[in-house]
């Protein structure tokens, strides 16, 4: 279950990590104490610290982290760089399935390896032949 996005609103809370967990606290007393599971997104506004550790577990989970102000304007995000296997997953999750796309990459992965099988059967036999030349000669 996810918990959704953890909006921060306490002025001078700090936002740090405790074993897979995200604590909020303020005023040395814990406002907060989530699995870092069930968050997909950390909103601060206004004033709050953010632990090193906690700032590098959440790019670490693809979770994002955006800054406002207390007024709620927009000033900045922290998150994690989008690789590309994020599109190759996105593209094989659309190929999987008894789709035509599926079928297509499937007759392709059996062509290929019908192939291969093919070419080493062909390697064997050329160095069966040589040996058994060899052993002719010899």
């Amino acid at each position: 279950m996810i918990m959704g996005t953890v909006y921060i609103t306490q002025e001078d809370a700090y936002i740090g990590k405790a074993d897979e967990r995200l604590q909020v606290k303020a005023q040395k007393e814990t406002l907060l104490d989530v699995p870092l599971i069930k968050i997909d997104g950390v909103v601060v506004l206004g004033r709050a610290t953010v632990s090193p550790s906690a700032s590098t577990e959440l790019l670490q989970r693809n979770i994002p982290l955006s800054f406002l102000t207390g007024t709620g304007r927009y000033l900045g995000r922290l998150e994690p760089e989008l690789t590309k296997n994020i599109f190759v997953r996105s593209a094989q999750w659309q190929a999987a399935g008894e789709s035509a796309q599926a079928l297509h990459v499937v007759r392709g992965f059996i062509r290929g390896k019908l192939k291969n099988y093919r070419n080493s059967l062909l390697r064997r036999e050329r160095e069966s032949s040589e040996l058994d030349l060899q052993a002719a000669i010899a």
